[in-house]
């Protein structure tokens, strides 16, 4: 399948030829329910626009025109509520926005005869409790984001510290709401006979990282993995950088330490790793459309989409394609269609490749990348891609941190 989106504009502008005028009800709707104002607002309105530059740029399905129908979650509290309006107007397709509870929603779309396309949640409990056929996992789970935690740090504790796995020293640090990374981080770790040296779920008004930073530096540790949120980040990466003690390796669970905000603790950030899912910021060259999406997301928005706008945009790419590939609207044809259809790495945006496995999870929905805020030109922290080799646009500085 290769040169895969220009195939599928090709078919677009052949079907849209062929096909009749349409209509103004002649639309495919596809629904959307998303933050879009409150705390988590945006990201969630990333997931929006995205999905609105893909209708735009994949203009028709079998002949109707797309149209994107997108509400307001607000809050957790009137997800299902919003999609409950949605179904009752007829809308049967959907494609996951951002949302901090996703699993009520998809359960509810499913199991009320819709089809859910899922490129931004981690949450994997539809599929391991099967039963959901018309639910789509297009992303990795969250045991998936910590076995790679597990992995990279090992790797480079080898290739860069020079020590063996068994001799690292690991540290696992966060909050509450992210426990669950690190305890399967955690797990995995014992069970290589790896056990983490300080392992430390702190309460949400943690004021101080003093205590902590301190027994990080006794505990000679070698690799910290912090699994934060925005707040609890920043203060960590302030105080430590102000005591001049952290770890050789930083290798954080996304979250708080790859949002564009990051940059504003200036040298605090500096050389913090992040993994997370592919992002705007990789190298374009590797996935086709990135680009072009990236240009006219920016050209109409004055800014570029964070991570999940382009899961979303890739997803709904993908999503299109293969409704087109099943020549029908009819939901079991989309389905079989979905669960047969492969589509390699390196032919969508987002560079991952899709092929679901039985229990309609994303066998492709790799590589994880780690990205790293470097200094740029003028000294300043930017965040650059910087592994794996085919999608970094800089190479790693490891270790960036020094042992006092």
């Amino acid at each position: 399948m290769k040169n895969w989106i220009r195939s599928v504009a090709l078919a677009t502008a052949v079907a849209s030829l062929a096909a009749p005028a349409l209509a103004d009800d002649d639309t495919f709707k596809v629904g959307m329910v998303t933050y879009l104002t409150g705390d988590w607002g945006y990201p969630g309105t990333s997931t929006k626009r995205s999905f609105e530059i893909a209708a735009e740029m994949k203009g028709t399905v079998l002949g109707k025109k797309i149209e994107p129908v997108i509400v307001d979650a607000q809050n957790p509290n009137n997800q299902v509520a919003e999609a409950q309006r949605l179904m009752a107007q007829g809308i049967k397709f959907y494609i996951q926005g951002y949302n901090l509870v996703p699993v009520p929603l998809a359960r509810y779309v499913v199991d009320n005869g819709g089809l859910m396309a899922d490129g931004t949640s981690w949450f994997p409990d539809l599929t391991e409790e099967g039963g959901y056929q018309n639910y789509f996992m297009f992303m990795p789970s969250w045991k998936d984001f910590s076995k790679t935690l597990v992995d990279y740090s090992l790797k480079f504790g080898k290739d860069n510290l020079g020590k063996d796995p068994k001799d690292l020293k690991i540290a696992l640090i966060g909050n509450p709401i992210m426990s669950y990374v690190g305890d399967e981080a955690a797990r995995i770790l014992e069970e290589k006979g790896i056990p983490a040296a300080i392992h430390e779920t702190y309460g949400n008004d943690i004021a101080d990282f003093t205590p902590l930073i301190t027994k990080m530096k006794e505990a000679n540790i070698d690799i910290v993995i912090p699994y934060q949120l925005g707040s609890d980040a920043e203060l960590y990466r302030r105080q430590a950088a102000g005591l001049q003690e952290t770890p050789p390796i930083l290798l954080a669970a996304g979250v708080g330490y790859d949002q564009p905000e990051f940059a504003n603790m200036g040298d605090a950030a500096l050389g913090s790793m992040s993994l997370s899912y592919t992002v705007p910021e990789m190298k374009e060259a590797s996935a086709p459309g990135l680009k072009e999406f990236k240009e006219r997301y920016k050209a109409k928005y004055g800014e570029l989409p964070v991570t999940h706008g382009l899961q979303t945009f890739a997803t709904a790419m993908a999503f299109f394609e293969m409704v087109e590939k099943a020549g029908s609207f009819d939901i079991d044809k989309v389905r079989q269609t979905m669960e047969t259809i492969e589509i390699p790495r390196g032919q969508l945006p987002n560079y991952w490749g899709v092929k679901f496995d039985e229990k309609h999870n994303n066998t492709l929905a790799n590589p994880l990348i780690i990205g790293q805020w470097i200094p740029g030109p003028d000294g300043k922290p930017v965040y650059k891609v910087v592994y794996p080799a085919e999608l970094a646009v800089a190479d790693p500085i490891i270790p960036y941190f020094k042992k006092h």
